[in-house]
């Protein structure tokens, strides 16, 4: 039996964001009975109860103080500290610590001895180039350095990255790590879209009409307000478009309110009546009317790597604009169309525009055959029963 402890993410109930969607997509298409979950989640809630099964995994609440950024600092030391306590509890034998996108690697580093005592095998996930990001000031990318090099470097004995160009750079990153460390690509996944049928939802209708949004008549975009996700070069290209449909934005303006109050002081997207912010939506019918109804996908991710977004987009809406970096490439191939400084995302727009209904239509069943082929959950859970699996021999080897 595999025990494979997840930390890193907010938990299993809580869908925020990416750690969260790998999380459900792994444990919702899990179908290999040698292995239990459990999942750290971050509770703020004092009558919570600390362990709860739900579904096929079980819940393990650490409860947090401190907010915003800092929560998950806190969250994730806290968890280390009573894993010993999680172990015994529900009778862990040789347990997977399965660590997304860390960010106490110093106090991992300290907790050593007590991970080797019970024979923890730690893998990590990256998160990305964190420590390149804009998004995060010089101190937090210099402190995500350092954090990373004691985790990397002494901590964990598995890394899986979710793309080659990911694994590409952790393997130059790490070259002269004297402990050996099993480096693999695991890619994120993604479910098969059914296509929309019978009436429009009521909810679904409500939102349209509100925003005066109009089938085939808008490109979408879904995912957060950051630098990295391309926004300035997107909005000043929309602009210079002759398009007649609308850029419909969903994403989290109100809570980066200090980009958008640049981006709105570089560009002056607010005089287009064709672009409209709606923020953030949670109601999985309306993304999926949205995904599928949208003239186009425009994804601006650049920092690495497989973007859970691109691989959705993908998979619903026929055609994908996407931001020309290594990690869209290695998504979408030749299934969507590239922009960047040197390739105007203006003229995509234009060229879609002129485009028949059934040449997109075909582009889409390109796109949806490489998702379904390449990047379903079955196939991504089998790379990771094979990393259980491996994990297990290898300690049966080194007894």
């Amino acid at each position: 039996m595999h025990h494979v402890i997840i930390i890193g993410s907010r938990g299993y109930i809580k869908k925020y964001g990416g750690w969260e969607t790998l999380i459900h997509g792994m444990i919702d298409n899990w179908i290999d009975q040698n292995t239990k979950f459990y999942v750290i989640e971050v509770s703020t809630e004092p009558n919570e109860p600390e362990f709860e099964k739900i579904d096929k995994i079980e819940c393990i609440r650490v409860r947090t103080r401190l907010k915003g950024s800092l929560q998950m600092l806190e969250a994730n030391a806290k968890a280390i500290q009573q894993l010993p306590k999680y172990i015994k509890k529900f009778h862990m034998l040789n347990p997977i610590l399965y660590v997304l996108g860390p960010r106490v690697g110093f106090f991992f580093f300290l907790k050593l001895p007590m991970l080797k005592r019970n024979r923890v095998a730690v893998v990590k996930n990256t998160d990305g180039i964190e420590w390149k990001r804009d998004k995060y000031g010089f101190f937090r990318r210099l402190y995500i350095l350092i954090d990373g090099f004691f985790f990397d470097r002494f901590v964990m004995d598995y890394l899986v990255a979710d793309a080659k160009e990911m694994l590409r750079i952790y393997k130059d990153k790490l070259d002269s790590r004297k402990k050996p460390c099993d480096m693999r690509v695991i890619y994120y996944g993604t479910n098969k879209t059914n296509s929309l049928n019978g009436p429009i939802p009521d909810n679904v209708k409500s939102f349209f009409e509100r925003y005066s949004i109009k089938f085939d008549n808008y490109y979408l975009i879904i995912n957060r307000l950051l630098p990295e996700n391309s926004y300035e070069m997107i909005l000043k290209e929309f602009l210079k478009s002759d398009t007649i449909c609308d850029l419909i934005v969903v994403t989290n303006q109100d809570k980066e309110k200090a980009f958008f109050n640049i981006l709105k002081s570089k560009i002056p997207f607010e005089q287009d009546n064709r672009i409209k912010f709606v923020g953030t939506v949670y109601d999985k019918e309306i993304l999926s009317w949205l995904r599928q109804k949208a003239r186009g996908y425009i994804n601006g991710h650049t920092m690495g790597g497989t973007n859970p977004g691109l691989l959705e987009g993908l998979a619903t809406t026929n055609v994908n604009l996407v931001r020309d970096c290594p990690f869209s490439r290695e998504g979408a191939d030749d299934t969507a169309f590239y922009f960047d400084e040197n390739h105007p995302m203006s003229e995509l727009i234009a060229k879609v525009d002129a485009m028949p209904m059934e040449e997109r239509i075909e582009i889409g069943i390109r796109a949806k055959k490489r998702m379904s082929e390449q990047f379903s959950w079955s196939q991504v859970n089998e790379k990771y029963i094979e990393l259980f699996n491996d994990i297990q021999k290898d300690r049966v080897e080194k007894a």
